[in-house]
């Protein structure tokens, strides 16, 4: 290995996630309240009913109307960065997606402020769409998103998130947004954490900010429990914040190999992963470093929000 290289090891082994807070939960994804630290001593979750809800089987079926989709991206590519997006919260918790193909239904997002999603709002979906924007409810939003969920059974029925046809958009953009709505499809409410993906100060984000925090995952594991790799995947994260020369590419897609949570950048030809809970690093000449093992460097992840 180069000594470049090297070098960079030694300063990530130094110091290479694990829980923080949780939030409370608006009817859309449009600004609301955000739940103070002092008011988060547990998880507190509210619906339009005032209870919590999540999907049924911790499964989101959804569907996209490619209707009014910009003309610079195709349906492959947008499709592609929903499912990076939802990606990101699978690998956390225990929620799945599940897409279900093509649509011609469509969310509205009229005067009311609620959306309709063709005869029925509770088709146990996602559906995602584009439409001219309801100044009164989306302002400058590039998104909105409803969750109806079913007060006595405490199950989401439905959801549609709602794309902004007049916004200007690229591949990037479309992630980071659908990244956060997703987070508001699966029962999370605004965080008082600035860097998190469902804070207030991300709504505007021109960053799109698309790495997941202590706080969003915390609540996220609050409703569906922690899935198998979210540890490896907190650390992954923070690697990528503070070794983007290293990892450089920003956050990128998990993939599982002979044991391996691993993620590739292929600006640096290096590989990022855990296995049976030990950090590993690769660079481009093929050698597989051993870093430690994550409960070494979990405070220190902690510490740095992840």
């Amino acid at each position: 290995m180069k000594k470049a290289n090297v070098t960079g090891l030694a300063i990530l082994a130094s110091c290479l996630a694990a829980p923080v807070h949780a939030q409370a939960q608006n009817t859309v994804s449009a600004p609301g309240p955000a739940v103070t630290s002092t008011d988060r001593v547990t998880a507190q979750w509210k619906y339009v009913n005032g209870l919590f809800a999540v999907w049924p089987d911790s499964t989101v079926n959804y569907n996209y109307n490619p209707a009014n989709q910009p003309a610079n991206l195709t349906t492959d590519a947008v499709l592609n960065a929903i499912q990076t997006a939802a990606a990101r919260w699978s690998s956390m918790c225990n929620v799945s997606f599940q897409y279900k193909g093509t649509t011609s239904a469509v969310g509205t997002v009229p005067l009311s402020g609620i959306l309709i999603k063709g005869p029925s709002v509770t088709d146990g979906l996602l559906t995602i769409s584009w439409q001219p924007p309801s100044p009164q409810l989306m302002g400058p939003l590039p998104a909105v998103t409803l969750v109806v969920s079913n007060g006595a059974t405490k199950s989401i029925v439905s959801a549609d998130t709602v794309l902004s046809s007049s916004a200007a958009w690229d591949l990037t953009k479309l992630d980071g947004v659908m990244t956060r709505e997703f987070g508001k499809t699966i029962g999370l409410g605004v965080s008082d954490v600035s860097s998190s993906i469902t804070s207030l100060a991300n709504i505007s984000n021109p960053n799109y900010q698309r790495t997941l925090r202590g706080d969003d995952v915390t609540a996220c594991t609050s409703l569906y429990s922690a899935g198998p790799d979210a540890l490896a995947n907190r650390t992954l994260n923070w690697a990528e914040n503070t070794f983007p020369s290293l990892l450089k590419g920003g956050t990128m897609p998990t993939g599982l190999f002979d044991g391996y949570t691993y993620r590739y950048y292929p600006a640096t030809n290096s590989y990022a992963g855990v296995k049976n809970g030990t950090a590993y690093f690769m660079g481009p000449d093929g050698s597989i470093q051993n870093m430690g093992p994550l409960s070494t460097f979990t405070p220190q992840v902690t510490a740095a929000g992840f």
